[in-house]
């Protein structure tokens, strides 16, 4: 019997994201199921974007709607693969870390497998910044495919 539970993707459209796109795709098509991205808009993210935008505009939702998009295209346009079903979650939050969002996001559906980018980093570098990466990985409650960026 074959598990027909989707795979979480977890990219913030770095440039090390395209090689976490095909590893998430491939394991999709491979597997026959739907494909989850998840982008995580960080508050930076949204301070640099209001800049840009006219005072009277619904920025967030601006935001989200090119964050979507941009996705999309970097899907297709790296993979050259159609995964079964693909859906879209563009997250904004004020506060906190993206890993926590993966991570709830992780917790309230039944995923396979979560795929995420991991950047090395000195100790000194994850004392003070923490790490995206290493949180999903050690507290994912799913299998995580870890692809070096």
């Amino acid at each position: 019997m074959s598990n027909s539970q989707p795979i979480l993707l977890a990219v913030d459209l770095s440039a090390g994201s395209a090689a976490v796109i095909q590893v998430g795709v491939k394991l999709a098509v491979q597997l026959g199921v739907a494909l989850d991205v998840v982008h995580v808009v960080t508050e930076s993210d949204v301070a640099e974007s209001r800049q840009d935008l006219p005072k009277e505009s619904a920025f967030l939702d601006v935001i989200v709607g090119n964050r979507t998009w941009d996705l999309q295209e970097q899907i297709e346009r790296v993979s050259g693969l159609n995964p079964p079903g693909c859906s879209f979650q563009v997250h904004v939050f004020a506060e906190g870390e993206p890993s926590g969002h993966i991570l709830e996001t992780l917790a309230k559906e039944p995923y396979q497998y979560a795929v995420i980018g991991i950047r090395h980093r000195s100790r000194v570098g994850k004392l003070l910044l923490g790490s995206v990466g290493q949180d999903v990985l050690l507290n994912s409650p799913v299998p995580v495919v870890a692809v070096p960026i």
